[in-house]
């Protein structure tokens, strides 16, 4: 899920735990710390591990970008910050109706349908 609303000074994936126990980063290798992050709804801690995943878009070819991996215990989809999604060149073109296209000259896209993990 791409989130404009996901800000931070870099790229970051929100990541399930159990994707990050598949991605062999559960339990946080060395390099992870604790993160304050705030939402309209709360304040909370979520543990970061820098550089830790290259996130790529499947069937759009390209090296992808590499990113924090942001650990959430209680998310059920990957969700992209608002960093990852431009360096992945993703442009919004109607994000209530899932439109997309990569770059300005992009073919439109639909998103796929959510992923629950």
């Amino acid at each position: 899920m791409a989130n404009s609303g996901f800000e931070s000074e870099g790229p970051e994936a929100l990541l399930p735990q159990s994707v990050t126990s598949r991605l062999g980063l559960w339990p946080p290798p060395r390099p992870a710390r604790s993160r304050h992050f705030e939402s309209p709804a709360a304040s909370f801690s979520m543990v970061a591990v820098p550089r830790a995943i290259r996130v790529a878009l499947a069937g759009h070819g390209g090296p992808g970008a590499l990113c924090d991996a942001v650990i959430s215990e209680r998310e059920t989809e990957v969700v992209l910050n608002d960093r990852l999604v431009d360096a992945l060149r993703i442009e919004l073109v109607a994000a209530g109706r899932g439109l997309y296209r990569i770059g300005p000259r992009g073919k439109l896209r639909r998103s796929e349908n959510p992923e629950r993990w």
